[in-house]
């Protein structure tokens, strides 16, 4: 223990020679863990946090199960742990995030070690904004136990910047955080989100990691006729090496465009073996749903008035209490404004009443215009300290991942926040035109 502590003061601030020297000494911290605590007693965690590290690797790595007192110390040690030193090991960080998760979800506790991971991020981040090895760690916690609002503040934060520590970050754990991420917000119904994290997921350029980019592509389909009623696959040239793969996909989604509900039941009753094995049955079953919401939706950009039972024969519905369900759904959602006289039985199809020209619209905008500025200086830098700090071929992949990552934030930011008009109720028709 004292060599092992000699050679951590000698290495300094030098990460990479700290790790080696933790790795070296890695089978003897395992065979010595039920004295360690002994031995580290005399020292401070703050001071030697990397230490502290390789021995709660050492201990979650022997422990045949995670007991509460793992937990407690491994939380204890992140809240109290010297960030940059922290930083220096994250390789040793990475492992204790994967052995904690891996052993967690296997004993069906999953919610226990969420608290530990947001502990150990929070340590590591640089800003809010900075993408870990750990983020895909706390989401696939959060998916095993269902339980998502510790992680919202951390998938609502738009990413700027990643680890660049090879050994400790790779671009699969960009591709794998932006799908389990989408998946959460599926999970929500958080459809724009969602939306948005798979399209990320199927951005990033690498020649690796193509089941997983298979699987986010699968998803990406269904999500986007959820939220936009449409797919459209000329935005994403990458789904091109996959025309066979998913082309009960592209049944699903040229049924979704028709007008013919019971066309698109039959392509998911006759493709429901397929879309099972991907785990994709439950959100298929909810474009039928979806689907009738965009026939009515698409009836209000035409006529400026109905009654139920036109609307209800129009839109393909059985009865017109069905219709004036989905009507007050919607309604709800605010996704249409109707105004419904129950009695003569007839729907009018108003205006979006928000003023655009308002005070806070025009705030809304300002800061979205200011943060898109922020953006831009942030992609200068980072492209500026890539350039001068990496060897030659090398940013090529991580400047590529990072501008995704920061011009899909912008792109989110825009398309989320600017107003959506529906066409005028002047541009519309009566039934009898």
């Amino acid at each position: 223990m004292d060599q092992l502590i000699a050679s951590i003061k000698k290495a300094g601030d030098n990460g990479p020679e700290i790790v080696a020297i933790l790795e070296k000494h890695s089978d003897f911290l395992m065979k010595n863990v039920s004295s360690l605590d002994q031995h580290l007693a005399r020292y401070e965690t703050e001071q030697w946090t990397c230490l502290y590290a390789a021995v709660i690797r050492a201990k979650l790595m022997a422990a045949s199960s995670i007991e509460p007192t793992h937990l407690i110390e491994a939380r204890t040690f992140f809240e109290a742990s010297d960030s940059k030193r922290l930083n220096l090991v994250k390789p040793i960080v990475r492992a204790i995030g994967r052995i904690l998760t891996k052993k967690l979800i296997a004993q069906s506790i999953a919610i226990s070690g969420i608290p530990v991971l947001i502990a150990a991020i929070k340590r590591i981040q640089d800003t809010a904004n900075h993408l870990t090895c750990l983020h895909v760690n706390l989401c696939q916690l959060a998916l095993s136990a269902k339980f998502f609002n510790p992680l919202l503040p951390f998938l609502n934060a738009d990413l700027l910047d990643v680890d660049n520590d090879r050994k400790a970050y790779c671009i699969k754990d960009a591709i794998l955080y932006f799908y389990y991420g989408g998946m959460i917000y599926a999970a929500l119904k958080m459809w724009d989100r969602s939306f948005k994290f798979f399209t990320m997921a199927c951005s990033i350029p690498t020649p690796s990691c193509s089941s997983l980019l298979l699987a986010a592509a699968k998803k990406l389909i269904i999500i986007s006729l959820i939220h936009k009623g449409e797919f459209n696959a000329a935005e994403f040239p990458l789904l091109r090496r996959w025309k066979y793969s998913l082309e009960a996909y592209k049944k699903l989604e040229e049924a979704f465009s028709a007008s013919n509900s019971t066309a698109l039941g039959e392509v998911i009753e006759k493709n429901s073996s397929t879309f099972g094995a991907d785990r994709n049955y439950g959100l298929v079953k909810q474009l039928i749903d979806c689907h009738v919401k965009y026939r009515i939706h698409n009836l209000t950009k035409t006529f400026i008035s109905l009654s139920v039972k036109d609307l209800a024969v129009r839109a393909r519905l059985d009865l017109p209490e069905t219709a004036e369900k989905q009507l007050l759904e919607m309604a709800g959602a605010k996704s249409i404004f109707v105004k419904i006289d129950q009695r003569n039985g007839c729907v009018r199809f108003l205006d979006n009443p928000e003023r655009y020209e308002s005070p806070e619209v025009l705030d809304s905008l300002v800061q979205k215009l200011k943060a898109i500025m922020d953006y831009d200086m942030t992609l200068r830098r980072i492209i500026s300290e890539e350039a001068s700090t990496t060897a030659l071929g090398e940013p090529c992949v991580k400047l590529r991942r990072l501008a995704i990552h920061l011009l899909e934030s912008i792109t989110g930011q825009q398309s989320s926040g600017l107003p959506v008009l529906s066409t005028p109720a002047c541009k519309r028709k009566h039934p009898s035109e």
